[in-house]
């Protein structure tokens, strides 16, 4: 990986640049079936036409799996928010007006959010009794199903601003077709307080504001 700049290092992955391309570099005991499902995830996205860095390749370097896209020019939405604090409004209108644009799509071929969540429940045995994994069980076979895309990891970091107005965003290795509810849990708490409600959609849970009255929730809402 020499001559390549770091952007970010964590723990089972570091990020470098490299001209026009981001080498996503994995630590060498990661899955290879990960580093591969993250590269069919990204790689439906990007056939259904959403805005995406576009993938270039998988490779092995080192010992390390390396996922690398072309690199995006603009600025990300979590930085512009910290910088102008007076506009945090608008600007979590517009992060939720990306929501619902690519929350329209439809990405048949990826995982049901569903089954993703049987696969943890099921594996939380020391941390819930049996009861209670029985009963979020029967919860989730009533979830109604869903191909609508589903991000799974969206924050303002993953949501890029270039300078003519568009966007992309970034980091889609936990995306999913989840149910309507959930598209927008996950997202609620990048969200401050004062946007938060209680919402009956989202089986009591808060949930942000700008979400549940954008994106079609007809509950009554009340502030927490």
């Amino acid at each position: 990986m020499a001559g390549r700049e770091v952007i970010e290092e964590k723990a089972n992955k570091t990020i470098y640049r490299e001209g026009n391309t981001i080498i996503k570099a994995f630590a060498p005991n990661h899955p290879k079936a990960d580093v591969f499902n993250e590269a069919f995830i990204q790689s439906c996205v990007e056939a259904a036409g959403l805005p995406v860095p576009k993938l270039l390749g998988v490779t092995e370097e080192d010992g390390r799996w390396c996922l690398t896209m072309e690199r995006i020019e603009g600025t990300d939405l979590r930085r512009i928010m910290q910088q102008d604090e007076g506009r945090l409004d608008e600007y979590l209108e517009k992060f939720v007006d990306i929501q619902i644009e690519f929350g329209a799509h439809r990405v048949p071929r990826l995982r049901n959010t569903r089954y993703k969540m049987e696969e943890i429940i099921s594996g939380m045995r020391d941390e819930l009794d049996a009861s209670t994994r029985y009963e979020l069980m029967q919860r989730i076979h009533a979830m109604r199903r869903h191909t609508r895309l589903c991000h799974g990891d969206y924050v303002p970091a993953n949501v890029i601003l270039r300078e003519d107005g568009s966007y992309v965003v970034l980091d889609w290795a936990h995306a999913t077709a989840p149910t309507p509810p959930s598209r927008i849990c996950g997202s609620a708490w990048t969200c401050p307080p004062s946007r938060m409600t209680i919402c009956s959609c989202t089986a009591g849970r808060p949930t942000c504001r700008c979400s549940t009255s954008r994106s079609g929730c007809r509950s009554s809402l009340r502030r927490s």
